[in-house]
């Protein structure tokens, strides 16, 4: 992937982050992020992606440090459905 490419992936993660916390459907606070279940996908793939996501926007958009970890709570119920840790994404 060349710089240019790279630019414009983080760009659209931060765009579709910050889209996503304006709609209402991802609120961060502090180190733990509420999001409906059924964004973060439907398969442990698309789950990790989106994890992934979220920590490339914690650190590029909120400047955090490298190795973040943060917790994933589903909006509706404030159940824990995942975590990023240690730089592993998992989902449950």
């Amino acid at each position: 992937m060349t710089p240019q490419q790279k630019a414009l992936h983080f760009h659209k993660i931060i765009t579709g982050i910050n889209t996503f916390i304006d709609q209402g459907i991802i609120k961060i606070d502090g180190d733990t992020v509420y999001v409906y279940e059924e964004v973060i996908g439907d398969t442990d793939q698309k789950k990790q992606a989106f994890l992934k996501n979220l920590y490339s926007y914690f650190r590029l958009k909120l400047k955090k440090p490298e190795c973040f970890s943060f917790y994933l709570m589903n909006i509706e119920s404030d159940q824990f459905i995942g975590k990023f840790i240690e730089m592993k994404p998992l989902v449950f």
